[in-house]
């Protein structure tokens, strides 16, 4: 959520869906490149370092080690300047 209000685009809305077993968090910023979305969940990496005031790059690979913990997993989508956070849950 916080990564959402960040790098989202100036007063754009944060979505959260709730689908059955599957979180998403959603928001309107750039288009990430195949490459870049590739590489979001990669220890200490950064798309852009314009942003990224205080950041380590550490917070969506926890993020996804926590999830693979549980058996669940975390996947990024990002096209037309809507990216798309899913991270769903096993039960």
């Amino acid at each position: 959520m916080a990564n959402a209000l960040c790098y989202g685009e100036r007063d754009s809305t944060v979505r959260i869906f709730n689908r059955g077993s599957a979180l998403m968090v959603e928001n309107q910023g750039p288009a990430m490149s195949a490459e870049q979305q590739a590489r979001i969940f990669d220890r200490f990496w950064r798309a852009d370092a314009s942003h990224h005031q205080g950041s380590s790059g550490l917070g969506l690979s926890i993020v996804r080690s926590i999830m693979r913990l549980h058996q669940g997993s975390c996947e990024m989508h990002s096209e037309q300047g809507v990216n798309r956070f899913t991270l769903r849950f096993q039960y």
